[in-house]
């Protein structure tokens, strides 16, 4: 039997599933809401928008995935806010996302506790698989990204 990887949504049918049952289906919109054009970006972020309020924490996560790939400004303080969630991916998401939508802001608020700062930078670099960021995890460049001192100290 041979199982073929879901299609790329057309915009328009993304539109339609961020309201879809399934969260599979709101998943791919957000992904092919983050790959809007000019013309179509006021619709995505209105989209997208809807989609962080979202149950499902793999879609609030692709959502704020979606908002950084689109360098998405005007919503900082959702992304910023989603620091704080209860879902480490979403976290970890919106760690990732922080410096493409608030690149001129600090990221981090530091009166976060440090336990979990450290739970998100993990999973933010355990996220990319990249030798990179697992040495930015021990160097603390990781934190020099942000504009931010996540700990006073090295991890």
């Amino acid at each position: 039997m041979w199982l073929l990887a879901p299609l790329r949504p057309h915009f328009s049918a993304a539109l339609r599933d961020v309201h879809a049952v399934k969260p599979s289906f709101r998943v791919a919109a957000a992904t092919r809401l983050g790959e809007a054009d000019a013309t179509e970006r006021p619709a995505a972020l209105t989209g997208l928008q809807t989609l962080l309020a979202d149950d499902e924490p793999t879609v609030r996560a692709a959502a704020i995935e979606a908002l950084g790939a689109l360098d998405a400004t005007e919503h900082a303080g959702e992304v910023l806010r989603a620091v704080a969630d209860a879902d480490p991916r979403v976290r970890a998401e919106a760690l990732a996302a922080a410096p493409r939508v608030a690149p001129a802001r600090r990221a981090i608020d530091p009166s976060l506790e440090e336990t979990f700062l450290a739970d998100a930078i993990f999973h933010a670099a355990e996220k990319t698989g990249q030798g990179e960021n697992q040495g930015a995890l021990r160097d603390g460049s990781l934190g020099q990204r942000f504009g931010v001192n996540f700990f006073g100290s090295q991890l």
